[in-house]
Parts: structure tokens; C-alpha cells; sequence
């Protein structure tokens, strides 16, 4: 059994990302390639070939089986997926170590998927099920673009001599050639219904991204809205990048990481707006994280005031993994009253079960303890 990569293998690691990341987003197949490329994974999997759809978008392929309801009475994705992936993931448990596992799963397979956005994923079927009736609704197949990064990084293993060619890497090869030129598969008995690939707006470090236009737009208008990686509704998205949004306003925004990036883009930042309600800075703290980087905290007292009715307490602490990304993320998040960053922060991280100390926060280094 493996357990250590070689030095080639460990450098192999980053261009086979960078490659399949591009890849995933382009599309080199004509339609009709695409229609027989999920005719032949039909036949892979000793299946009756379908009839194939070709829509412009997951909604909209949600519409057409709908449609075709009456036809479509049994969902064999489960089928396909047993066909190629438990056979291909024993392979590897039984011939590579748990460590060598991790390392790949971790820098190909999590980081594919972060880069073409697992949160596409996640909202367009909350957005799907919003226009569609739950009982309507027909669930993604496993081939769904934002979840391929999983089968890429068992290929990494036959394409960097981990593992000797046989009939599984075939297996893997002919899936991934079937339908890498797909966003969406629904697989059906007798109809598959595919979704061509959208637009997709990123930024210099590969997040999804735009405050101008929509950061995923398919064919036929349906669209996607992201800042930074950071997906958001579009009502939501245009009042952010209208940049006429009060701090106080965006304060209100329920979900944190929509919040802080709302933050960059209101009329006053947040030191400012927590100046301008006569509130202070009362501690601040720096560490280290395991690369030396600084990881800047501070604890801020905003009195009772017109917008508050009482003292209120915030924490402005930096982002440990945007920063190991080369990018700067602050998050706020309001605390009880305390007097130190130590308190507030070991607050923060501490659960019912578990109690973290000031003592003990402060030993905590960024990005082996705290993420």
C-alpha cells in the first residue's frame, strides 16, 4: 500500500488542478457530441440508450421532466453511480494510504470544487425549489459539474502512477469523457436531460465574482449573483453593489460572510461607522499564523446611543484563510461585554460542550487551530 507521495507526484498536483478547474468551465464538444457522450455512459452501465434533451439551464431542465413527468418514472442516477464510483473509490482504499487520500482529497478534489463554486450547486437548487413544487422536483445526478471534482481526483491517481492502469481507470476515463462537457445530468429509464454550461464570472484568485454583472449566467437568463465567492440573492446582490447601502443596513444582513463582503462596498466602512456612533477600539491583539502571516484582532465599545439602546461590543478580526489566499476578509461579529480580544474571541469559539479560555485562545495559532 502507498503511503508518501514522490516529489514529482507532489508536483504534480497543481497544474493537474489548474487544468481540470479550466477545463470543467469550457466547453469543446458540439451538441450533438454531448447527446451521444451520455448515450455511450447509458451503454457503459448496461442501460437501454435514452432518449437525450439538451436544455440551456438546471431550471430549466427541471421544467422540461416536469413536462415529460408521465415518462420519466424511474430516476437511475443511483444505478450510474454505482456502475463507477464505488468500484473505483475500493480500488483506492485498498491501495492507498488514508494520508495519501487526504493530501489529494484535500488539495484537488476540495479545491476543484471551491473554484468552480460547490455553492453554485446549493443555490440552484434552493432557487429551483422555490419555482418548482418539492413533490416536481427531480434531484441532480452525481455528474452535476460542482460535484465532478471528486471523480477528477481519483483520475489523479492512474495519471501520476499511484495506481496502474485497469479497467477501472477505463471506467473513470470513459465517465469523465461522457460527460465533462455537461453542467447537469437527469438520468431517467428511458430520457436523460442535459444542461449546458453557463457563463462564469471569476475573480484573480479563481472566486466566483462580480459586482457588475451576474457571476453564473446559462443560455436562457437564468443567473447567479457572487461577490468573492460568496453567493447572494439578487435582490440583495443590487443593493450591495449600488454601493448606496448604509453600514447600519448592512449590519442587519443575517448571513456573515454575505456580510462582510457587503461591508466593502457601503458608503462608510466599518471603523468609520463605528466611529461615527462615538464607539472606540478598546483592545487589539496580533498573531501569527503558521506561515508568519499577521492575524490582526480588535474589540470595539459602541455606547448607547441613537442607533443602539445600550453599549454593544464588536470584534474586527482578519480572515486567516483569505489571507493564506492572498486576499484581505474581515469579519465583525457583535460580543457580550467584555473587556479583551482574548475574552471576546475565546467567547466566540466556545459551545456548550466545550469552553475555550482567553488563555487558551491566545496559543491558538491561525491555520493549524483556528481556520
Amino acid at each position: 500500500m502507498l503511503n508518501q507521495l514522490t516529489k514529482k507526484q507532489e508536483e504534480a498536483i497543481i497544474p493537474f488542478k489548474e487544468y481540470w478547474i479550466d477545463r470543467i468551465l469550457r466547453t469543446e464538444k458540439t451538441d450533438e457530441e454531448i447527446k451521444q457522450g451520455v448515450k455511450n455512459l447509458y451503454k457503459m452501465c448496461g442501460l437501454e440508450e435514452p432518449g437525450v434533451f439538451l436544455m440551456d439551464s438546471p431550471l430549466g431542465s427541471q421544467v422540461l421532466a416536469n413536462i415529460l413527468k408521465q415518462n420519466i418514472r424511474q430516476n437511475i442516477g443511483q444505478n450510474i453511480w454505482q456502475n463507477i464510483e464505488q468500484n473505483i473509490w475500493q480500488n483506492i482504499r485498498q491501495n492507498i494510504g488514508q494520508n495519501i487520500e487526504q493530501n489529494i482529497g484535500q488539495n484537488i478534489g476540495q479545491n476543484i470544487g471551491q473554484n468552480i463554486g460547490l455553492n453554485i450547486r446549493r443555490n440552484i437548487r434552493h432557487n429551483i425549489e422555490q419555482n418548482i413544487e418539492p413533490k416536481q422536483y427531480f434531484n441532480f445526478s452525481s455528474n452535476d459539474a460542482s460535484w465532478i471534482q471528486w471523480f477528477l481526483y481519483q483520475l489523479f491517481y492512474f495519471e501520476n502512477g499511484l495506481l496502474e492502469e485497469d479497467k477501472y481507470s477505463k471506467i473513470l476515463r470513459k465517465y469523465l469523457n461522457s460527460i465533462i462537457d455537461s453542467w447537469m445530468c437527469l438520468y431517467f429509464k428511458k430520457i436523460a436531460i442535459v444542461s449546458r454550461k453557463p457563463k462564469i464570472r471569476r475573480n484573480e484568485n479563481g472566486r466566483l465574482n462580480s459586482d457588475h454583472f451576474s457571476a453564473v449566467e446559462f443560455r436562457d437568463g437564468y443567473k447567479l449573483y457572487a461577490l468573492n465567492g460568496v453567493m447572494f440573492p439578487e435582490e440583495l446582490w443590487k443593493k450591495v453593489v449600488s454601493r448606496e447601502m448604509l453600514m447600519e443596513e448592512v449590519l442587519k444582513i443575517q448571513d456573515i460572510d454575505q456580510r462582510t463582503q457587503a461591508m466593502k462596498f457601503a458608503k462608510t466602512g466599518i471603523r468609520e461607522f463605528y466611529k461615527s456612533q462615538n464607539g472606540k477600539c478598546i483592545d487589539s491583539l496580533d498573531k501569527f499564523d503558521i506561515k508568519g502571516r499577521i492575524i490582526h484582532y480588535e474589540l470595539w465599545l459602541i455606547p448607547q446611543g441613537e442607533l443602539f439602546n445600550q453599549t454593544v461590543y464588536f470584534t474586527i478580526y482578519d480572515c486567516p484563510s483569505s489571507k493564506a489566499r492572498g486576499e484581505t476578509r474581515e469579519y465583525a461579529k457583535g460580543v457580550p461585554a467584555l473587556k479583551t480580544v482574548a475574552e471576546a474571541m475565546s467567547w466566540g469559539m466556545s459551545s456548550d460542550e466545550y469552553t475555550l479560555s482567553p488563555e487558551d485562545f491566545k496559543l491558538l495559532v491561525p491555520l493549524e487551530h483556528e481556520s
